[in-house]
């Protein structure tokens, strides 16, 4: 009884561990549990905020919310215009950047810091539709090369009560021992009345290798104690 006592604090110690970095309030898109940390291109009091344009320009939002003039829209209200279903998360209306038609093709950076060190998968959330327009997004890790994401090849997504979904991508893994990454984000579509909905970005902890044969031996060891 004592052996099996020692193991089973020992995989209790170890599950602590793997899953210390996550939040109490993580987010949940469709079936996906997730950190999201919704984009913010100004804060509050008109500082920068989470997101800057790459190619460090200041000029940043169109005059008007589509203008076709190659910046993104500042419509802060329009997450619930296309009926995005936020629930779940800790995103609000003031999450978003829009691209309507070819308006929206700047690059833009987001930047994520102060994590626990360690590796992360990490998404790109951003709405995407499957009504007659078309809603795309080009994102990579930062460095690396931009692919498109719609619809076809999200990995989950929240139904919305419009047209638009609330939709997740995974963007790629960062190297180990990192306490941040940042993200690269472009707009994607050409044609009038197709929109860019660029939301923010999520992440997950990676288990360490070695924790996760810990934790499997543990739980090996208590088996076989039980069944002795």
């Amino acid at each position: 009884m004592k052996n099996s006592m020692t193991y089973t604090a020992l995989c209790t110690a170890v599950a602590a561990g793997l899953f210390a970095g996550a939040s109490a309030s993580a987010d949940v898109v469709g079936s996906t549990t997730l950190e999201i940390v919704g984009v913010q291109a100004f804060n509050s009091g008109g500082t920068q905020g989470n997101t800057a344009r790459t190619d460090g320009s200041n000029t940043f939002f169109s005059s008007t919310s589509h203008a076709n003039d190659g910046l993104w829209g500042n419509s802060l209200t329009r997450l619930g215009a296309y009926g995005i279903d936020l629930t779940g998360t800790n995103l609000t209306a003031s999450n978003l950047l829009e691209g309507w038609g070819g308006e929206a093709n700047i690059p833009v950076t987001t930047t994520v810091s102060g994590l626990a060190t360690g590796q992360y998968d990490v998404y790109v959330v951003y709405g995407a539709t499957t009504g007659g327009a078309t809603a795309e997004i080009q994102a990579a890790l930062s460095g690396e090369t931009l692919a498109a994401y719609d619809d076809e090849n999200r990995d989950d997504f929240t139904p919305g009560t419009g047209d638009f979904d609330l939709s997740i991508a995974k963007i790629g893994t960062t190297a180990s021992g990192v306490t941040g990454f940042s993200v690269d984000v472009e707009g994607a579509i050409t044609n009038s009345g197709d929109r860019e909905i660029y939301i923010g970005v999520g992440y997950v902890l990676v288990p360490e290798p070695s924790s996760l044969a810990l934790l499997g031996l543990g739980g090996l060891m208590i088996a076989r104690r039980r069944r002795s």
